[in-house]
């Protein structure tokens, strides 16, 4: 398999660094993406240094991201990661507004809106996020939450 790329794969991070053994797989792998869970974010300024490379792919691709769509990416990453972890106890029957609030909780634990834009405007470096391969029997790979 030797720099050929496996195709239509599902791949996860173990954690919010990347190891040397994960780098060394992924430059045999050669990916064509990765899923990011909220054990890859530790905080703002880590999900801030993700979004300043999304950024600057968009920029080098000849789009100008407004801060509106800033903050979408901020929320998209912020929302997702939060609903993941919901999973494990998200109930369907509980009435809306508990739901709501459970989920502007869980929002809240990873990053606010504020403290990605502060850690933007900051710029500083951070450390970068980890990749691991894992295997169809994974309990991560289930489905999404239910509304």
């Amino acid at each position: 398999m030797q720099g050929e790329s496996v195709g239509a794969t599902i791949l996860g991070c173990s954690g919010a660094v990347l190891l040397p053994d994960e780098a060394r797989f992924f430059a045999r792998a050669r990916p064509w993406g990765f899923i990011l869970f909220r054990r890859n974010v530790e905080n703002a300024a880590q999900l801030a240094a993700l979004m300043t490379k999304e950024l600057a792919q968009l920029t080098a691709a000849g789009m100008k991201p407004t801060a509106g769509d800033i903050r979408c990416i901020a929320f998209g990453h912020i929302a997702r990661m939060a609903i993941w972890n919901l999973r494990p106890v998200w109930r369907t029957s509980r009435p809306t507004a508990e739901k709501l609030e459970a989920i502007r909780q869980a929002m809240d634990g990873i990053a606010t809106i504020e403290d990605v834009r502060a850690a933007l405007e900051e710029g500083q470096p951070v450390g970068t996020v980890g990749i691991q391969r894992k295997n169809n029997d994974n309990q991560e790979q289930a489905n999404a939450v239910a509304f």
